[in-house]
């Protein structure tokens, strides 16, 4: 999809100013919480499992104004206001708001942000062109560089050198991020899964009330083969809590409107899959805190959170796009 885009930009840090970097209009930073309670907790609880997952295709080479590599120049770093050149690659950008989020040796790093043990992480890109170490998949069934760990180092170490290595080549396989994701939360529990007490150590606990996050950094429309079916738009749908998802009643549909659309292989339709099917069996998993039980029927689904280029708007203006987040109908 040709899109256009004026930059007003500013870099915002807010521990997604990863949805900046993934939008690439860092005049806006989009304010995303990763909670680390479950619902209804004020009370920390456990480290939510965050995904990142980035494009590496050739337009993430293109100036930040336009859809071509004509005139564009080489910044690594914005002007001293925080803005940078229209001129600018997109890459560029996205590499030095990583940076700045997680490499506390940069001289923007907010320590109170995301310090060590704040989240687990994981990651994987388009097509790897840099050939980081396992970069092209977060789906395995075994311990691999971009595994799900705690973020400490060397994992974080390894995310740096995994973001330095980002070369854009290709196309824009966007559907296969969010099904490499689905597919890495469903493997099998165990000692090396991303619902692990501590993946590649420790197994059990798996902790059903573990929040669980999928960030899709990218610049615009894929242009590969879609997947992932009609999953948002469909009628009658039990969730693995027993509440039932448009049921065809005009109250429902009300309710559920904004969740919904009559088109099929979308990416808000694998967002809405991984969020009303469960990604593992209730009865494998558990949850403790400070002595107190959380119900062994807790279900986990992963909250979703995919980004665009937005046009960029000025600054006096809120900014606009797509951030597609799913939550349970009736529920904010």
């Amino acid at each position: 999809m040709p899109r256009k885009t004026p930059v007003y930009p500013r870099c915002h840090k807010t521990l997604l100013a990863l949805a900046a970097g993934a939008a690439l209009a860092p005049h806006a930073a989009w304010a995303l919480t990763l909670s680390q309670s479950p619902p209804g907790s004020v009370e920390p609880f456990v480290r939510p499992n965050v995904i990142i997952s980035i494009d590496d295709s050739g337009s993430m080479d293109y100036r930040v104004d336009s859809e071509s590599t004509s005139g564009a120049t080489n910044n690594l770093v914005p002007n001293p206001d925080g803005s940078w050149p229209m001129s600018s690659r997109r890459m560029n950008v996205l590499k030095y708001t990583l940076r700045s989020i997680f490499d506390p040796a940069d001289a923007n790093y907010d320590a109170t942000l995301l310090p060590d043990k704040k989240i687990r992480l994981a990651w994987q890109v388009m097509h790897n062109n840099g050939g980081a170490p396992d970069a092209k998949n977060v789906d395995s069934a075994t311990m691999k560089t971009n595994s799900m760990r705690v973020l400490q180092n060397p994992h974080r170490a390894n995310f740096l050198g995994f973001v330095n290595s980002l070369k854009p080549k290709n196309a824009t396989p966007s559907h296969l991020m969010f099904s490499q994701a689905d597919a890495y939360m469903r493997q099998p529990l165990g000692a090396s899964s991303a619902w692990a007490s501590d993946p590649g150590t420790t197994a059990a606990p798996y902790l059903g009330c573990r929040r669980s996050y999928h960030i899709m950094m990218t610049d615009g429309r894929w242009n590969s083969n879609p997947t992932g079916g009609q999953r948002d738009g469909v009628n009658s749908l039990t969730l693995p809590d027993g509440t039932v998802y448009a049921d065809g009643s005009a109250a429902q549909n009300a309710k559920v409107a904004l969740y919904r659309d009559p088109y099929s292989n979308t990416l808000a339709d694998w967002a809405f899959r991984s969020w009303s099917t469960a990604l593992q069996p209730a009865a494998s998993l558990s949850g403790t805190r400070m002595g107190r039980s959380w119900p062994t029927t807790a279900t986990p689904r992963r909250r979703r959170t995919s980004a665009t280029i937005p046009p960029a708007t000025p600054p006096s203006s809120s900014a606009t796009g797509t951030r597609a987040t799913t939550r349970r109908p009736g529920h904010t």
